[in-house]
């Protein structure tokens, strides 16, 4: 039973998210060959203040590349 684990920033809405999942789900079974049924997804919405690159949460990058403008 494949599983997956999506990490995306906030602000997705839900019909993306659904549409995401069906091409996941139809790339697993086609990799995979593992019936859809099988296939688990899971989609964790993440603050951007929550994930950080050197050190910098990307919220902060963000919002310094706007002061910057």
């Amino acid at each position: 039973m494949p599983v997956l684990h999506v990490y995306l920033f906030e602000g997705r809405t839900v019909e993306q998210k659904a549409n995401l999942m069906r091409n996941l789900t139809q790339a697993v079974t086609e990799s995979l060959g593992s019936p859809a049924q099988n296939v688990r997804i899971m989609i964790q919405d993440m603050p951007k203040y929550n994930y950080a690159v050197g050190g910098v949460s990307v919220q902060a990058r963000e919002d310094a590349a706007r002061e910057k403008q």
